[in-house]
């Protein structure tokens, strides 16, 4: 395995361990309503880096179903 795939692992692992705190503190926050909703921000800027690892893993020319295409266009 090459230094960068191993790097990825590791980078992996602790986004992994981000997601796991984020989703045990959503849980024990429920009380506090602003806990919860910066909780979910959490999660939602963790899943941004679980997408951008799947795009690092990706192999090159290959689109993935989040990212755009030319010719995409809202409105």
């Amino acid at each position: 395995m090459t230094q960068w795939m191993e790097d990825l692992d590791e980078i992996a692992e602790k986004i992994a361990q981000m997601r796991q705190i984020a989703t045990e503190l959503m849980s024990a926050a429920r009380d506090f309503p602003a806990l919860t909703r910066n909780t979910a921000r959490i999660l939602a800027s963790i899943r941004m880096l679980e997408i951008n690892l799947t795009d690092a893993l990706e192999p090159a020319g290959v689109s993935s179903q989040h990212s755009t295409t030319p010719g995409d266009s809202a409105g």
